[in-house]
């Protein structure tokens, strides 16, 4: 994780409709939309995204609560004029999955528990709901693979015991 993979996916993300402002941090203050969080100034995003790095490889913490904090707390600094949830939940996957979790999958009727748990972070430092939320999610994705594989395996087995059969006979 450093400053280039973040602008990196950043503009993978926006540069088929924004190329003007992909991987380019904001030049001006932003907010995040039906929220009180204050974001960081534009003069302060380099530099709070270099803590912010520095204190997730220095985390001895789970994964899964390093990587929700510091989802938290990226989008808590919002250094993008836009993108920035999408680019967030990007490098929270990219994080998981280079430890051997699948892809967090936060569907939309869960869009305004993910948003509460994010604020109760960003702006009362209480962590548990988004650690919470992502663990939850995280579970009803293993859930999904699993039914979509054991549904797989019963009808490659089936397809098998038929074809036994067949020879048996």
């Amino acid at each position: 994780m450093n400053i280039k993979i973040i602008k990196d996916f950043h503009h993978l993300i926006l540069a088929p409709n924004n190329i003007e402002i992909a991987g380019i941090f904001k030049k001006t203050p932003n907010f995040i939309g039906g929220s009180e969080t204050k974001t960081v100034s534009p003069f302060e995003v380099e530099n709070e995204l270099n803590k912010l790095i520095k204190k997730y490889k220095e985390s001895d913490e789970d994964i899964i609560s390093k990587v929700s904090k510091f989802h938290a707390d990226f989008e808590k600094i919002h250094p993008f004029v836009d993108g920035n949830g999408r680019t967030g939940r990007l490098l929270m996957n990219m994080e998981l999955m280079k430890n051997g979790y699948p892809i967090c999958i936060i569907e939309n009727k869960d869009r305004l528990e993910y948003y509460n748990s994010l604020e109760l972070a960003q702006t009362k430092n209480d962590y548990s709901k988004i650690i919470s939320f992502i663990e939850k999610n995280l579970e009803n994705t293993f859930e999904m693979y699993f039914n979509h594989i054991s549904n797989d395996w019963k009808k490659e087995f089936k397809e098998w015991e038929n074809l036994n059969e067949k020879k048996l006979i």
